[in-house]
């Protein structure tokens, strides 16, 4: 039976945020699906309107979901009994907006939508650009981790390492996200940029790590 030797190699990494991501979601109920259709579109116009005034094309504001939905709500008539009734077709829209690090247009953003008839729920969040280069540098540093170590243990029990076996690796969804939090209501972001001022904003690190087991031959 051949004598193997396998070993855990971590890549790690801290990696500056260069980029800030914006989602959206609008929200248009009418109790006539036509209507609330029409409602979502006008919304859509508002907005692109409101970003093109602060240098976005309508290439530039993507679709990540769309959805429409009947609503209902819970009522109690005169001898508490309950009834599920009818609200309306509630179409849910979902777009998201990238641009590279910059917190003085983060505030002429959120001016911007604030200003657009659409009302949006935001969540902000600052990420990364080049997420795959990333990935593919955490891989290589764990491999060279895993025969750096393998070599040190075969070194010290007298035996040498020889050709690799097999490598396990399970991809995991990796979050390129940084844990630091961008909150503003929205009738703060009506003045956001009134006065051209901006916070200075230095989001955290994203922390990241990869795990990669190397199978090696010992001759």
């Amino acid at each position: 039976m051949a004598r193997t030797i396998a070993i855990n190699g971590t890549g790690t990494a801290s990696v500056k945020p260069d980029r800030i991501s914006i989602s959206l979601t609008l929200f248009a109920l009418d109790t006539d699906y036509a209507k609330a259709m029409q409602k979502a579109s006008q919304q859509l116009e508002s907005l692109k309107k409101s970003m093109g005034s602060v240098g976005f094309d309508s290439d530039e504001i993507k679709t990540t979901g769309f959805n429409v939905r009947t609503e209902y709500e819970t009522v109690f008539n005169e001898i508490n009994q309950r009834k599920n009734v009818f609200k309306g077709y509630n179409c849910i829209h979902n777009l998201k907006i990238d641009f590279d690090m910059d917190t003085e247009r983060l505030a002429a953003v959120l001016s911007a939508i604030s200003c657009a008839s659409a009302e949006p729920e935001l969540h902000i969040a600052f990420t990364v650009e080049n997420s795959e280069e990333i990935r593919e540098n955490l891989l290589r540093a764990a491999a060279e981790n895993s025969r750096k170590n393998a070599e040190i243990l075969c070194d010290a029990a007298g035996v040498k390492l020889g050709n690799l076996i097999s490598v396990r690796y399970d991809i995991d969804n990796m979050s390129f996200l940084s844990p630091t939090s961008y909150r503003m209501d929205r009738n703060c972001m009506l003045s956001a940029s009134a006065d051209g001022c901006s916070i200075d904003i230095n989001p955290e690190n994203i922390e990241l790590s990869e795990n990669v087991e190397f199978e090696w031959e010992i001759v």
